[in-house]
């Protein structure tokens, strides 16, 4: 996690450096809410923006709610001196350093074009098609659920009462409910298949009426009150949308990349007239009546940075 946070930091993160007349590379605009000043040089929330763009959503939600924000300024920080530093002793126009530059730019360009084709892709034709095709899998009943989990089935007995009585379900699982991870959401379980749950609270849970407050039901993890929320046949388009638009990208940029893959022509010289190509490209170039290889496994994304058959520095 450190490793990739600081080199996200490195690669995509900059502050707006010193004035003057030639391009320096690495200037940003700052744009959106103040976050800190460092050695009086402003960061903005655009850079925090431009770090979680390249981040799994997964990963965005643990930085923010494990208490590594802290830990990703302090990194941002360190960036944002050390770019300063480094512009100040024209480091950017150290030749080897424009070449790392340019290489990196290149990655970039390549993956924000392969991005562009993969976005024309998701249309809502094309998200509707692919729930259709797809629509058994998403077809089956689930219930949502809140419960509260006890060892002694007269706990559960009692708190049943409490509930018929008015009192207020997600208060006492907070305050009674021995499953800690639902407990602190009010018993809140979301919405589940019955082969997710052990077989005696599904049941219980699937032969429920909305609305209906259950048991006590007991399990190998002791007793259960269950409150029965809602009830549907499947999982709707508009819950699965962002799996379905994830996988019509990917199968957009194999689409995309295998094809300049089968076109390309590469001449490899010297010392790399025998390297091997890479999987999938005709090293002899379209036209020629070779086997112009085929797509890769489906759901395969590119390499970070890099679409598939792409020849660094070229």
């Amino acid at each position: 996690m450190r490793f990739v946070l600081f080199a996200a930091l490195f690669l995509g993160c900059n502050t707006t450096p010193p004035a003057g007349p030639a391009h320096v590379p690495g200037a940003v605009p700052n744009t959106g809410d103040l976050v800190m000043t460092v050695d009086g040089t402003a960061v903005h929330s655009n850079q925090l923006d431009a770090i979680f763009e390249n981040m799994p959503p997964q990963q965005v939600e643990m930085v923010k709610n494990s208490g590594q924000m802290g830990q990703l300024l302090d990194q941002l920080a360190m960036t944002t001196v050390l770019y300063d530093k480094a512009v100040e002793m024209k480091l950017h126009e150290d030749a080897e350093v424009k070449l790392a530059i340019a290489m990196q730019e290149r990655q970039v360009l390549a993956q924000a074009m392969v991005m562009k084709e993969a976005e024309k892709a998701v249309t809502d034709e094309a998200v509707k098609a692919w729930y259709e095709q797809r629509k058994v899998q998403f077809a089956k009943p689930e219930v949502k659920a809140r419960h509260i989990l006890v060892k002694e089935e007269s706990k559960a007995t009692e708190l049943k009462t409490q509930i018929e009585g008015g009192a207020d379900f997600a208060s006492l699982a907070k305050e009674h409910s021995t499953d800690t991870g639902s407990g602190a959401n009010g018993g809140d379980l979301g919405w589940f298949t019955k082969d997710k749950m052990v077989a005696p609270f599904a049941e219980a849970a699937f032969a429920a009426n909305a609305g209906d407050l259950v048991g006590p039901v007991e399990t190998r993890f002791g007793f259960h009150i269950i409150k029965v929320e809602e009830k549907r046949d499947g999982k709707p388009l508009e819950e699965v949308r962002p799996q379905a638009e994830d996988a019509i990208k990917r199968e957009a940029i194999t689409s995309y990349t295998n094809e300049i893959k089968a076109n390309m022509k590469v001449e490899k010289s010297g010392e790399y007239a025998d390297a091997a190509p890479a999987p999938g490209a005709d090293p002899h170039g379209p036209g020629d009546g070779h086997d112009h290889g085929k797509a890769p496994p489906h759901g395969k994304a590119p390499p970070a940075g890099m679409p598939p058959g792409h020849p660094p520095g070229n």
